[in-house]
């Protein structure tokens, strides 16, 4: 009895990429699109993500809530039922308090970026000099410390558009990967390969 395999063969994810092709295109240029368009209306985009956020936590904290209570004879009940409160709590602060999310979101963002940067830059001068990446990884470290450092400075103001600028980023990134993925799996290259 042959086993198939946990991850698919290269061929085979080429294969699969050039079936579906023009869905990989589109939903590209979809993301690059709506990228673009959080970019050019960073306010709008930030107090999107600011509320979707907070539908996140509602939910997640709801069915948490429901999880704790149904789970009868369970341990840590209580911390799990009061984890739901916390987190609901959080989401309906977030639904009612569009503006003060912003804000606080946009300051624990930049919070993130300064401990992560100067985390980042702490592993990269461990790692042994001549390691691969490990100037990247300082660099990588700088720019999170530089980006965390700009956000601080710069809030309240900077609230505006962090969120959805970011948001807006990912997104092109994510339709440049597409349309890329997308293209590629036309090439020669891949097509001799399967």
């Amino acid at each position: 009895m042959t086993q198939e395999p946990l991850l698919p063969s290269p061929q085979d994810v080429g294969k699969m990429i050039r079936q579906h092709r023009g869905w990989f295109m589109f939903e590209g240029v979809v993301f690059i699109l709506l990228g673009i368009a959080a970019i050019l209306f960073p306010l709008a985009s930030s107090l999107a993500v600011e509320i979707f956020l907070g539908v996140l936590f509602v939910v997640g904290g709801g069915v948490t809530g429901v999880r704790a209570l149904a789970a009868k004879g369970m341990r840590h009940r209580g911390t799990a039922f009061l984890l739901s409160l916390i987190t609901l709590a959080a989401g309906v602060f977030l639904l009612i308090f569009v503006g003060a999310g912003v804000l606080a979101l946009t300051l624990v963002l930049s919070v993130f970026f300064l401990v992560e940067g100067g985390c980042v830059i702490a592993q990269g001068v461990r790692t042994p000099a001549g390691s691969p990446g490990r100037g990247w990884m300082i660099v990588n470290g700088i720019v999170g410390l530089v980006v965390g450092l700009l956000v601080w400075l710069g809030w309240p103001s900077s609230s505006a558009w962090v969120l959805g600028t970011l948001a807006g980023v990912d997104f092109i990134f994510s339709g440049v990967t597409l349309l890329s993925m997308g293209g590629g799996a036309g090439s020669p290259d891949l097509q001799a390969a399967a």
